[in-house]
Order: C-alpha cells, then structure tokens, then sequence
C-alpha cells in the first residue's frame, strides 16, 4: 500500500528546511523530509483533542513555525510545529467567532493576517496575533459567499475566485 496515495492531492506547501507538507482529500496532512525519510501522518483522532479537525484538507499555508490547515468538514486549525499542538477554529469548538463552513483557500499577507476563502461564509481576515476573526461577504459588495482561491498582488489587493467570476477586494478599505 502506497500511503502517499490516499487520495485526491489538494493542498502542498514546502517549509524552509525543504520539508514537504502535503494535504489530501480524505487522507488529512502528510509531514515528507526526503533527506531523512522521514514520513508523518496526521489524521483525526476522535479520543484526541491535539489532533488535526478533519481528514478533507483542501488548503494549507506556512508562517513562521505554523502550519495552518483550510479543511471541508473542519474549518481551519493552527498546527504548531515546534510544541506539535493543534488549534482549531471552528464554531463548535468554543471559538467565538469561529468557522461554521470549509476552507477553501489561505493567503498569509505581510501585514499579519491570514486570509481564508470559505465556502459560504466569504472571505475571513484572521488576525495571527489576536485570533480575531472578521468576515467579508456578499453584504460587504463580494458578488459571493463561496471564494475558492485568494491571491495578493504586488500592491496588497486581494484576488477572488468565487462562484461570481473574479473579484477584486481592497483590505485597506
């Protein structure tokens, strides 16, 4: 059996040491240091809180030791990698303001925010430091609330792929 295959790719990010993380639909997130083949799975774990929130991966991102997850059925969790410990921020685990639909897509910006386009909810701006979330949606002037892909160009504009065609979202406004 070839646990590199457990399903459809979805998400891969390289980490500053040349470290391969890779994340599956239905196979959570796979840790690959070819160097040491070294091989880490990480799976939901029902019996263990300080696990990953869902299997279904479909967007990872890399900042400065934190490996944060866009999930179908999970929403979205910070994996620090140093401490190995899981955060989750999903509505049911007590965040106050925490996810409620699936991540499609994360955009890390320079000014400390993380950007997630989800799959009802819109666009959410997560503050690393505060763990404030704030939703953009079609109420916002988004044309809708399903964004698959966010990308920042070279002037700080965010770009949308949503159900709606291509948007465009100024964060400074």
């Amino acid at each position: 059996e070839d646990n590199l295959r457990p399903g459809a790719l979805r998400a891969m990010v390289e980490d500053p040491q040349g470290n391969l993380w890779l994340g599956f639909d239905n196979g959570g997130v796979r840790f690959l240091n070819y160097q040491r083949q070294e091989y880490r799975q990480f799976i939901v774990a029902t019996d263990n809180r300080n696990s990953i929130s869902s299997n279904y991966v479909f967007s990872l991102a890399l900042d400065q030791g934190v490996l944060w997850i866009g999930s179908e059925t999970g929403g979205l969790d910070r994996y620090d990698i140093n401490s190995a410990s899981f955060r989750h921020y999903w509505h049911s685990s007590g965040q106050k303001d925490g996810f409620k639909s699936g991540v499609y897509s994360l955009h890390n910006d320079p000014s400390g925010y993380l950007w997630a386009g989800t799959m009802s909810m819109g666009l959410a701006r997560i503050n690393k430091k505060t763990d404030e979330i704030r939703y953009f949606t079609t109420e916002d002037g988004l044309p809708n609330n399903t964004i698959y892909k966010v990308l920042m160009d070279n002037q700080g504009l965010l770009w949308l792929a949503t159900n709606n065609g291509l948007a465009r979202f100024d964060p400074a406004s």
